[in-house]
């Protein structure tokens, strides 16, 4: 055997192999796991403008592989060695018996229908499973339904509308979510009623989509929120007319340095706040400690609740463009 004299650069190989993985692909539906989305016109541009969508990161698609790995091997086996048969796995919920799901035009595809085949529990209790990887500190964070509709993240929010319309075209009364802790493997299970009301809000929003697709047209803007429409995809495309239209365009160069500035510290912001959240959840219950080079000071403090009085303020959004 021959040692090469340059050794292969094997991480930057897989890397280019990945890169394989990412690409734009027209939708022809509206995809429940997007229905959710607050934004009706995000779901029209999605079917629209999909080649005008930016190409996501190696490191993202990795991501999303491993999200299909632990999908069909590591859920699947916690749920069988729980006691669950898997009746059906990856299947696409367009073939329900109504065709009200296909007529809307919903498209999308169901990790689980599990059933409890144990005597000794709740024999013949079948449900459907989606599974959801999570970060940790996200994971420890969410534990209800609520929790997940009122994330400040969008993609959480669009997680309730995928199974709600999962349950509705499958026809069944309750479903969960395993979210998996992406840092210890550990699951958690959250338990979905089938709430009609939502499922019918969910319904008039792939109507109105499918509308404006037909016609080619856009429905309103949301009031512009920096969380939604700050981390669309579809950002430059939809306020890119308001920006060429109604802007008054900024040359102040002290702006422009710390509006550079702050993008760039974005994301160090982001995984402090996570990070900080994180160690403070470990460090419940110590009033005083030393870890390495750091003293660790705690204490109980109660705040009183207060009502919060009406005023006007001025918000801003900023989008990198």
């Amino acid at each position: 055997m021959t040692t090469p004299e340059i050794l292969p650069d094997i991480a930057a190989e897989i890397h280019a192999e990945v890169q394989k993985d990412i690409q734009l692909v027209e939708p022809r539906s509206n995809w429940a796991s997007s229905l959710g989305h607050p934004c009706a016109r995000y779901g029209v541009h999605r079917r629209l403008d999909w080649q005008r969508k930016p190409l996501h990161s190696t490191t993202t698609q990795m991501l999303f592989n491993l999200g299909k790995i632990v999908e069909k091997h590591i859920a699947k086996d916690y749920l069988e060695r729980a006691g669950y048969t898997i009746l059906e796995h990856d299947r696409p919920i367009s073939t329900e018996k109504s065709g009200m799901i296909s007529r809307l035009q919903i498209g999308g595809k169901l990790d689980f229908i599990a059933r409890d085949d144990r005597k000794d529990r709740n024999p013949g209790f079948t449900f459907p499973v989606e599974v959801k990887t999570m970060m940790p500190y996200d994971w420890e964070k969410i534990n209800t339904i609520e929790d997940l509709l009122f994330s400040k993240k969008t993609w959480h929010k669009t997680y309730p509308g995928q199974l709600t319309l999962y349950l509705l075209g499958k026809d069944y009364p309750i479903g969960c979510f395993m979210t998996i802790n992406k840092a210890t493997a550990e699951p958690k299970i959250i338990w979905v009623h089938l709430d009609y009301t939502y499922a019918e809000e969910l319904v008039q929003r792939a109507e109105v989509i499918n509308k404006h697709v037909a016609a080619g047209t856009y429905p309103d803007r949301i009031p512009y929120e920096d969380q939604i429409c700050g981390k669309c995809d579809f950002a430059k495309v939809c306020l890119g007319d308001v920006i060429r239209t109604e802007a008054e365009i900024l040359t102040n160069d002290d702006l422009l340095s710390k509006l550079e500035q702050r993008e760039k510290l974005k994301t160090a912001a982001k995984e402090y706040e996570e990070l900080d959240a994180e160690v403070k959840k470990e460090l419940q219950g110590i009033k005083k400690g030393v870890a390495g080079d750091f003293a660790i000071i705690g204490k109980e403090v109660h705040r009183k609740g207060y009502a919060v009085e009406d005023k006007t303020y001025w918000q801003v959004g900023i989008t990198k463009l």
